[in-house]
């Protein structure tokens, strides 16, 4: 993993956080996880067909909400009141 100076020098135009360092490595890892297990491809179609396949059920994983979103929800309720369900709806 890059460091942020290391990042700003290289000349990315966008800053990136660490959140969103950590979901890219982590996708890459589930990628290269399921071409390691496959081993051998007839063709680029195959491998293509793949990767697109892999990166559909690796996306259904980001739509999840946190287990205990729910209730970080209601307590930010408590918490900020009118502020917090005005934010939100």
């Amino acid at each position: 993993m890059s460091h942020p100076e290391s990042r700003a020098q290289s000349g990315w135009l966008v800053p990136v956080s660490e959140d969103q360092i950590e979901a890219i490595e982590s996708m890459h890892m589930q990628l290269r996880k399921i071409v390691k297990n496959r081993g051998h491809f007839p063709s680029d179609e195959a491998a293509s067909k793949l990767m697109y396949l892999a990166l559909r059920n690796i996306e259904k994983d980001w739509k999840m909400p946190p287990i205990t979103w729910r209730q970080a929800v209601n307590q930010f309720a408590i918490l900020f009141g009118e502020r917090f369900t005005s934010a939100i709806s």
